[in-house]
């Protein structure tokens, strides 16, 4: 005999699976590793800028109460008219804030339309700045990871935990092995 309510429970989880952006992603036909991480480096002179108007060349300051790549991207994205899907972990790994990770076949269709208006961020930024750098993309690279910031995705709720292997394991972590940190955390 089944569990009163248990049915409801998987029926409901189902369907909140079905509409999250991991089943999707899974149905599209990307899998797995097909990503891409992304990097931001040489902001010497401050924040990198987003665009006030391409036509007159107006930029400003991306101004936020901490940098993340991530946001930053997604906001130029929108200002520039382009829907880039960026995210700001891999594999439940929360990445540093100056990285953010991008689906392969999306930066593919994207990628060399932003590095043309990012081109145009970099003369604006030195010109503004004063000085010869300016903030650099650079893609391809290796993912760094904020220590203690590991989150699994299921559906609209994010459980804390490890994974092993290929097994997602929920036991209680004892917080002598992992500092005064909470088992469970939102996803952002």
């Amino acid at each position: 005999a089944k569990m009163p309510g248990f049915s409801d429970f998987v029926d409901e989880w189902v369907l909140a699976f079905r509409a999250s952006r991991l089943y999707q992603l899974l149905e599209s036909g990307l899998g797995f590793g097909e990503y891409l991480v992304v990097s931001i480096r040489k902001c010497e002179r401050g924040p990198p800028l987003l665009p006030v108007s391409l036509e007159e060349e107006q930029w400003t300051h991306y101004e936020a109460a901490g940098f993340s790549l991530p946001q930053y991207l997604k906001l130029f994205g929108e200002l520039v008219g382009l829907p880039l899907e960026v995210y700001d972990r891999i594999d439940g790994q929360q990445l540093v804030p100056y990285q953010a990770v991008i689906s392969q076949p999306h930066w593919n269709q994207f990628g060399e339309t932003f590095l043309g208006f990012f081109r145009r961020q970099r003369a604006a930024y030195r010109r503004i700045n004063g000085g010869s750098s300016a903030p650099v993309l650079k893609t391809g690279v290796e993912g760094r990871y904020v220590p203690g910031k590991e989150t699994v995705e299921l559906g609209p709720v994010a459980y804390g935990g490890r994974v092993t292997g290929t097994f997602l394991d929920f036991r209680e972590v004892s917080r002598e092995s992992h500092g005064s940190r909470s088992r469970c955390g939102s996803a952002h």
